[in-house]
């Protein structure tokens, strides 16, 4: 026991070091080397699912933190380009080590300040704006109060005047529902849904602008479709994302089952048939692309997370955005940087932030705008 002690001991003196700049040139590259060695191996996470990659992750993390014991982090000199693939991974997966206890940042038993702003950001919350054709507005809070009847009441049982309502979600704001069928729906901040009057009686399409997640209640006689802006998503009992904001790819994610998509500019059927299978479709090319992603891109928002996989500074910062109705302004230059791994999306803004910024970036909030700036690193990396 106190032979490990020692040697955890000699490991942090040669961390710190490290951090200070004094190492040798082999003790660089050995500490370089540790770190690397994480994720050296191609067969180490190979074959395991993304429930069991987290739990590695998060052992690893914090292994690694109470190895570099945090303490006096802000001092540490700009990383080593050897030491660049480490820090993204670890900007992203500190998250789920961090969302696990609470929010609070603990280091070996050091508290991290957080970044200090006037305003709490909380996540987003559970509520959607239900409009009809006439233009009424009520606001949906509740969703265990199921869709229909709410439909009902704010009609009325003037249904025969209108052809279908809508539901907005606004940015900060989610929703989480089912339709009449059973199909059960998540939608994102900034989406928007049309949902006919008589879904479920002789047809089952729906029209999406943004982001939802389904897992839908299949009927061989009564197939159901959900149409965007050039494609015709058609379920063969399946779960699946689709992803449509404006000026935006538009994807198609299977998570589970089977999907046909049909694209209307090339007037072209894709199957997608195993799981993780996506379509890309260019908002300016218009060019169809088919590949195969990790299927937490598809089922984050089932299970409450932002996931990036190579994701660049404005895919997060888009994201974190409409999840906290807040904007970002950008100081400096991010064309090097990419974050890969998940974070809860029921932390608050400012625990995002702290992740942010142990890819050493500066985050400073001023009222509803997030202040991104590039640290020395990302700078000189341009």
């Amino acid at each position: 026991m106190m032979r490990k002690l020692g040697k955890r001991s000699r490991l942090q003196q040669l961390l710190k070091k490290y951090r200070q700049g004094t190492a040798t040139e082999k003790q660089q590259d050995f500490v370089e080397w540790y770190y690397q060695s994480f994720e050296s191996d191609p067969n180490y996470l190979g074959g395991k699912s993304f429930e069991e990659k987290e739990q590695i992750r998060m052992r690893m993390q914090r292994r690694m933190h109470s190895e570099l014991n945090l303490e006096g982090a802000e001092s540490k000199p700009a990383p080593k380009p050897a030491m660049i693939k480490f820090l993204k991974w670890a900007a992203a997966a500190a998250a789920v080590i961090i969302m696990a206890i609470g929010g609070v940042y603990v280091y070996k038993g050091q508290k991290v300040e957080q970044p200090r702003t006037a305003k709490t950001h909380m996540p987003a919350i559970e509520k959607a704006i239900l409009t009809t054709q006439d233009g009424t507005v009520s606001a949906l809070m509740d969703p265990e109060i199921p869709l229909h009847h709410r439909i009902e009441k704010n009609l009325s049982g003037n249904t025969a005047k209108y052809d279908f309502i809508s539901i907005e979600i606004p940015n900060g704001c989610k929703y989480h529902f089912n339709l009449e069928d059973g199909t059960e729906v998540w939608l994102n901040p900034g989406s928007k849904m049309h949902i006919p009057l008589d879904y479920g009686k002789t047809d089952r399409t729906v029209s999406l602008w943004g982001e939802g997640y389904f897992i839908v209640r299949h009927m061989d006689s009564l197939p159901f479709h959900v149409l965007t802006e050039g494609l015709n998503i058609r379920d063969i009992g399946t779960e699946f994302k689709v992803r449509a904001y404006p000026e935006q790819k538009t994807t198609v994610t299977l998570a589970k089952g089977s999907v046909v998509v049909y694209d209307s500019i090339t007037r072209q059927n894709f199957p997608l048939d195993d799981m993780g299978e996506q379509i890309q479709v260019d908002p300016v090319s218009k060019k169809t692309t088919l590949l195969t992603v990790d299927t937490a891109f598809a089922t984050c928002i089932k299970n409450n997370l932002f996931y990036f996989d190579h994701a660049s500074i404005d895919q997060v910062t888009q994201e974190v955005s409409k999840w906290y109705n807040v904007s970002f302004k950008l100081e400096g230059y991010f064309n090097d940087l990419s974050f890969t791994g998940s974070i809860r999306r029921d932390s608050q803004l400012q625990d995002v932030l702290k992740i942010l910024e142990l890819s050493n970036l500066n985050c400073t909030m001023q009222g509803d705008v997030v202040v991104l700036s590039a640290g020395k690193f990302a700078r000189s990396s341009h």
